[in-house]
């Protein structure tokens, strides 16, 4: 199943997997929750169930470091095409360069022939997941 998930969906599940947040707090994540230089990644109040805010270190976990590492360099790749600031960790690169002023992320994703993939497919995707390691 998680073969079957756009990059940023696969990314996004081993994220949830790794450090146990909700996929609706890893999909809110920003970059400018993101500290390379402490190796802390932190999450707003705001943002949580219970309203607590948190933080994960993840320079102690090789495998989130480095998808840390390669979501960043997709978003960079990806702003010097699009021309544009993108501020979460998990977006669809791709399409996130095709956006414009009349275009959305459905309206890209449809043109571009993808197939519509739901948070429940996410999900699924990191019970297997979670269910092999």
């Amino acid at each position: 199943m998680r073969e079957r998930l756009p990059g940023h969906h696969q990314d996004a599940s081993d994220f949830v997997s790794l450090t146990g947040w909700r996929i609706m707090e890893v999909f809110g994540l920003r970059w400018a929750d993101v500290a390379f230089q402490t190796g802390f990644v932190r999450l707003p109040g705001r943002k949580t169930k219970r309203g607590r805010a948190g933080s994960y270190p993840f320079h102690a976990l090789p495998e989130l470091n480095a998808l840390l590492e390669r979501r960043r360099a997709e978003t960079d790749a990806a702003q010097r095409v699009g021309e544009r600031i993108i501020p979460h960790v998990f977006h669809d690169a791709a399409a996130s360069a095709l956006y414009g002023a009349d275009q959305g992320p459905k309206k890209v994703s449809v043109e571009r022939g993808a197939e519509r993939v739901s948070m429940l497919d996410t999900l699924s995707a990191f019970h297997t997941t979670s269910a092999g390691r």
